[in-house]
């Protein structure tokens, strides 16, 4: 675990000392909603709401990365993201994304973790975004994170293994300097 926390902190840092002619620095905040699904059959769940702020890079106009923190979980009260998205425009101000999203949940109960929670979870990032100017300032993105990972695993006797996962969906605003 501390490996692959270590790895990807390497790469961000990396990414941030990138010398490119289109690289920008901006900050984020978002809104979101996520849930615990359960399968094979959805259990229940648990669901939350997340406030986020963190900063932004853009090494060119189709890479962005940052450093997300997230306040307001059930699951954790802190949780770490480190988005690696690439832009795909449509145009001049609308854009697909995809990418990446490793989320560490550092906050995580001792109650939680006595029951089997993991506090790392990679997501698939995929959504959409609206630029304000043709410049790419400021603007919208509507974001959906899907995990790829069990952040909780069980054998629940007669019903079989149950496995977790996170998934959630955010609104974000990006202002660059």
């Amino acid at each position: 675990m501390n490996n692959i926390i270590k790895t990807i902190l390497t790469i961000t840092i990396t990414l941030f000392l990138t010398a490119s002619s289109h690289a920008q620095f901006g900050i984020q905040a978002s809104l979101g909603s996520g849930n615990l699904i359960f399968s094979p059959i959805n259990a229940g769940g648990e669901s939350f709401t997340a406030f986020g702020l963190g900063g932004v890079y853009r090494a060119s106009q189709n890479f962005q990365t940052g450093l997300n923190l997230q306040f307001g979980s059930n699951l954790s009260s802190l949780s770490i993201k480190i988005p690696l998205l690439g832009k795909f425009y449509l145009g001049d101000k609308f854009h697909f994304i995809a990418g990446l999203t490793p989320e560490i949940l550092t906050g995580m109960d001792e109650v939680y973790e006595s029951l089997g929670y993991k506090s790392f979870s990679a997501n698939f990032t995929t959504g959409l975004g609206f630029d304000f100017n043709t410049d790419n300032k400021s603007g919208l993105q509507l974001t959906y994170d899907y995990g790829v990972n069990n952040i909780y695993e069980a054998d629940s006797g007669l019903l079989g293994d149950f496995t977790g996962r996170l998934i959630g969906v955010a609104i974000s605003y990006n202002y660059m300097f």
